[in-house]
């Protein structure tokens, strides 16, 4: 009978699509869903902070920050120590960035930021969202940082 010959192959068969489907499940660069950015606020003054967050980005993935200012001028988004920023997405697909325009841009210059984060291994793809910096602060009257003073 032809099936105890084809039994041992058809048993090695399925133990193999097993196995590569559980190496495709629990490979660490596995994204978690379609990676999705978002901004809060998505505008306030240059000092306030502004945080940048990811979901469903593959885990394990590096992501360098860069922007444009309002006047078009570009530069990496750097860290309270002046370093570049990186943000290292986290075990569950997700990662966040604090930003002071004033201080992370090296700008107070108001108008809309376009920010865009890119995979550290590839300049071809990012995630881009844009925050609007305004001279008012909030819970001030006046018109200004410095309105009614």
């Amino acid at each position: 009978m032809i099936l105890p010959a084809i039994r041992p192959v058809l048993v090695r068969l399925v133990a193999v699509a097993v196995l590569l489907a559980a190496v495709g499940v629990l490979s660490p660069a596995r994204a978690l869903a379609d990676p999705a950015v978002s901004i809060s606020p998505t505008s306030s003054y240059a000092y306030d902070t502004f945080v940048l967050s990811g979901t469903g980005f593959p885990v394990g993935t590096n992501l360098k920050a860069t922007f444009t200012d309002p006047s078009g001028n570009t530069g990496t988004v750097t860290d309270s120590y002046g370093n570049n920023a990186t943000v290292g997405v986290a075990n569950d697909g997700t990662w966040q960035l604090s930003v002071q325009p004033g201080s992370a841009f090296h700008s107070t210059a108001t108008g809309t930021y376009h920010v865009s984060l890119c995979q550290s291994d590839s300049s071809s793809t990012c995630w881009s969202l844009d925050l609007k910096v305004s001279n008012d602060v909030p819970g001030m009257s006046g018109g200004g940082a410095m309105g009614g003073y």
